[in-house]
């Protein structure tokens, strides 16, 4: 009779869902790709920053080599903070370059940058506040949020998390 099941059921099985696993294989490799990129594009806004910091606190260090004054103008205070906020962006550059190199490690980065973006989040709205905030805060909370983004793409893709299929999820129409 034609109602007895096939013998072997694999060949059956593995034609229905080969074409959706390839399907999200490619979604997911797209998406790391994406994040990938973004992580190197971060990561060169970040070293760049990082150089343009080192060559505006050049000028501030007052002593030379004998210990004689430079220049009277000099704010050794400053330098410092330039020098501190140039060795975070270049950590930071570095972390995103060694992340896109290898996915796997954005599980090191993410609470890092994550933590960062929180914590200049809460000072930067006290700035805003009290009507003290620079452009360089908006601009590193910017850069700070972008790499934090990017991170997490890349972990979501990494771990095989698809964007559009969780934002469905969400959907109240069910497919």
């Amino acid at each position: 009779s034609g109602m007895a099941p096939p013998t072997d059921l694999s060949d059956v099985i593995l034609a229905g869902v080969e074409p959706e696993w390839r399907r999200t294989a490619s979604a997911r490799q797209a998406n790391l790709t994406v994040a990938r990129a973004a992580m190197v594009l971060m990561g060169a806004i970040f070293a760049i920053w990082a150089v343009v910091l080192i060559v505006h606190a050049s000028g501030l260090v007052p002593l030379g080599a004998e210990g004689k004054v430079l220049d009277p103008t000099a704010d050794p205070e400053r330098a410092n903070l330039l020098m501190e906020g140039a060795a975070v962006r270049f950590g930071m550059a570095c972390g995103l370059f060694f992340s896109a190199w290898r996915p796997a490690a954005v599980t090191g980065l993410l609470p890092v940058s994550a933590t960062m973006f929180a914590f200049l989040f809460g000072f930067g709205m006290r700035d805003i506040a009290l009507g003290t905030v620079t452009i360089e805060q908006v601009y590193f909370l910017i850069a700070t949020a972008l790499a934090t983004i990017s991170l997490a793409w890349a972990w979501a893709a990494e771990k095989g998390y698809l964007v559009r299929a969780w934002w469905q999820s969400l959907n109240a129409q069910p497919q």
